[in-house]
């Protein structure tokens, strides 16, 4: 089982997710494109060094967000296709 929360750089805004990790089927090579928009230094180090790198996917069993609203914050959990609202 993975476990991740986002750490906002400013706000209350954050994600929490859980799922378990697998290796991809894909390559940093299918997924370059998306990599590059995101993150343009990374053409650099997949060109290089994409050989070596391994790619991995975490289907999420779980995810939960949290997003400021005025006078609180809106919680939604996503389980298994199974919506929960605070």
């Amino acid at each position: 089982m993975f476990l991740f929360t986002t750490i906002p750089k400013t706000e209350s805004k954050y994600v929490r997710g859980k799922g378990k990790i697998k290796k991809s089927n894909k390559t940093v090579y299918d997924v370059k494109e998306i990599f590059v928009s995101k993150n343009p230094k990374m053409e650099f180090i997949i060109d290089n060094f994409g050989d070596v790198l391994l790619l991995f996917e975490i289907p999420l069993s779980e995810v939960t967000v949290t997003l400021e609203k005025s006078g609180g914050s809106y919680t939604c959990l996503i389980k298994e296709g199974v919506r929960n609202y605070e």
